[in-house]
């Protein structure tokens, strides 16, 4: 099953087979752990690359319109990462706004 071409085995995981989709996994995971790599750090990588694959698990009639998979999971990888960062920062400024918050209250309540 490993020279099969991905269209058919996106088809075939349609269908139910998910030995299909172990195969597209490990055929693609070291692209997209690599994309992931050079837009992420630390822990966030693994929870990447398996958001990637999750959409490809959801949603596979949206990478059979396009002619290369790979070229698709890297657009979702991109997407994720963006997102993951997003996510990254927002939780930071709320970390620090609520030590700020902290702060503030344990220099009055001193007083």
């Amino acid at each position: 099953m490993h020279d099969t071409t991905d269209h058919t085995l996106i088809a075939a995981y349609r269908t139910g087979d998910h030995e299909a989709y172990a195969v597209l996994v490990a055929r693609y995971e070291g692209v997209v752990r690599a994309a992931c790599r050079r837009q992420v750090a630390g822990a966030e990588i693994d929870d990447c690359v398996q958001a990637v694959f999750l959409v490809l698990a959801r949603r596979p009639a949206s990478a059979t319109r396009v002619p290369i998979l790979a070229a698709w999971l890297l657009r979702v990888a991109s997407y994720v990462c963006r997102r993951a960062q997003r996510s990254a920062g927002r939780r930071t400024r709320a970390e620090r706004a609520a030590a700020m918050i902290s702060h503030v209250n344990e220099a009055t309540s001193c007083d």
